[in-house]
Parts: structure tokens; C-alpha cells; sequence
């Protein structure tokens, strides 16, 4: 839906991070949605969404292949990733730091320092390294 309403407002590139990070999610949970393609854009963004993520698209017609998870070994989140958090968490392999975190995204250190700490909890990381790895192979960054 906040893909749609992204579309709506002209703002493809939201539009594919809101798919994509939807796909990413599905992707480690089993679960499976069926897209309608009412707009040429947003066929291609799905198809850009499934490429980021590692989906393989089927058409309705085509048998649903055996659940695997791509990547085996990185752990499912159990509450997801907000899309704050989701900006902070795009932010940690630049090694800025909090406070300049903080002023790319207009908050306070503070904000940050919670929100990193959000992050940490949902991805069972303790270190920022380790948070940032988690999220590479969770595909939330590339």
C-alpha cells in the first residue's frame, strides 16, 4: 500500500523501497503475495524489488517452487524494522557518527542513540559491525 501511495505521489523511488523492504521481509518469514500489475510502473518495480531482494517472480500460472530460504544462517526478524529505523540503519557502514547521524536526519543525537538501539535489539546484533553485516545479508543494505 505505502508503495501505491509513493506511486501516487510521483515518488518512484520510495515506491521501490517500500516493495523491496516488503519482498525482504516476506522473503525470511515464508510468506508469499500476489501482485496485480494495474500500472506499467509498478510491473518494473516489482521486478526491481524482486531483483534487490533475491524473489523470483512466477506467473500465476506457473507451480509455486518449494519454500527455501535464501539465506539460511542470518536470523528472521521478529519485530520488524521501521522505516526511521530503517534510515538510520542505511546510514551505519558511512562510520558517521551519532551526532552526524543525527544532523542528516534532522533529530538529536538522542534519537539516533534509540534508534540504533531499536536496531540492535530487532537484529539480535550488540555491536554496530555485527548490526550492519545482519543487515547486509537480511538485504536491507547494499
Amino acid at each position: 500500500l505505502r508503495a501505491h501511495l509513493a506511486l501516487r505521489d510521483s515518488d518512484d523511488t520510495a515506491a521501490l523501497d517500500h516493495l523491496a523492504t516488503a519482498m525482504t521481509l516476506a522473503l525470511h518469514t515464508g510468506h508469499h503475495q500476489t501482485f496485480l500489475d494495474d500500472r506499467p510502473t509498478l510491473g518494473a518495480l516489482i521486478d526491481n524489488a524482486a531483483a534487490m531482494t533475491g524473489h523470483r517472480l512466477r506467473l500465476p500460472d506457473q507451480p509455486a517452487a518449494p519454500h527455501t530460504s535464501a539465506i539460511s544462517d542470518t536470523p528472521q526478524l521478529v519485530e520488524p524494522l521501521t522505516a526511521r529505523e530503517l534510515e538510520v540503519l542505511r546510514l551505519l557502514p558511512t562510520h558517521l557518527t551519532y551526532v552526524q547521524i543525527a544532523d542528516e536526519l534532522l533529530v538529536s543525537p538522542n534519537t539516533v542513540k534509540s534508534y540504533i538501539k531499536s536496531i540492535y535489539r530487532k537484529l539480535q546484533a550488540d555491536t554496530r559491525g555485527t548490526a550492519v553485516t545482519t543487515a547486509y545479508n537480511l538485504g536491507f543494505i547494499r
